[in-house]
């Protein structure tokens, strides 16, 4: 077996090198993420831009159903056979480790705390807080997710009363002041209220000075201006 942490200590390596190590963890976890939720096989169609050629090479075999001790012996082969300097031997034992994590279905909890020990204790401050900022935009991005398929349901108009506030609100900066004015004309008092509150001052007094000028309304004008802005909240 490579003593990867035997050799790793001996060759110098500074926070440039880190830094770009830590990019290629990055990928680690995104790999090891959607291979936990969807298997193995969906890591082929999202490595094929993978330009790091031994991640990709590494990532390949796990979807050809390489053991882990296969692996192992691949990766430990290719780092002793190749003339490399610490900044992209760092790299190579950050993807060799990451791989077999990723072999093995740990979770990213894991995979954090394990990997992390290669990047010594003068970097740990500077590599969580890194770890936080994408977990942080992966986690907003779950929940955007999870928030429009639960509106997605929806087809009727008086359904935005119960819409969340992020969402109606994004949806209602997406709708025209002339449209929602039509549509709201035949809403129920609920769903006025909650639409209104969620509009700034400024299109509540718009809203307002539209609905008043409104004269001869056919209902098939408001019913085809609720239809669109539903329309609208499915996309």
């Amino acid at each position: 077996m490579l003593d990867y942490e035997y050799i790793s200590n001996r060759l110098p390596y500074g926070i440039e090198q880190k830094e770009q190590a830590l990019e290629v963890f990055k990928k680690i976890l995104y790999y090891a993420e959607h291979a936990r939720k969807n298997g193995f096989l969906c890591l082929e169609e999202l490595i094929y831009n993978e330009t790091d050629i031994f991640l990709k090479n590494c990532l390949y075999r796990i979807i050809q159903g390489w053991k882990t001790q296969d692996i192992k012996e691949y990766t430990e082969k290719y780092i002793l056979s190749i003339n490399v300097n610490g900044e992209y031997f760092l790299k190579m034992i950050v993807i060799a480790d990451g791989v077999i994590k990723i072999l093995e279905n740990q979770s990213n909890i894991n995979l954090i705390l394990k990997l992390s020990a290669w990047f010594g204790d003068d970097f740990q401050d500077y590599f969580y807080n890194e770890i936080k900022k994408i977990q942080n935009k992966s986690m907003e991005i779950e929940k955007d997710k999870i928030r429009r398929i639960k509106v997605s349901a929806f087809s009727d108009f008086d359904e935005l009363s119960v819409f969340p506030e992020k969402v109606l609100q994004d949806l209602l900066r997406e709708i025209e002041i002339d449209t929602l004015a039509i549509a709201l004309k035949s809403a129920k008092w609920q769903t006025f209220q909650v639409i209104m509150k969620n509009l700034s001052e400024e299109n509540r007094i718009r809203i307002e000075e539209v609905m008043g000028n409104m004269n001869n309304l056919r209902l098939c004008d408001i019913k085809k201006a609720q239809a669109e802005i539903m329309e609208t909240s499915n996309t």
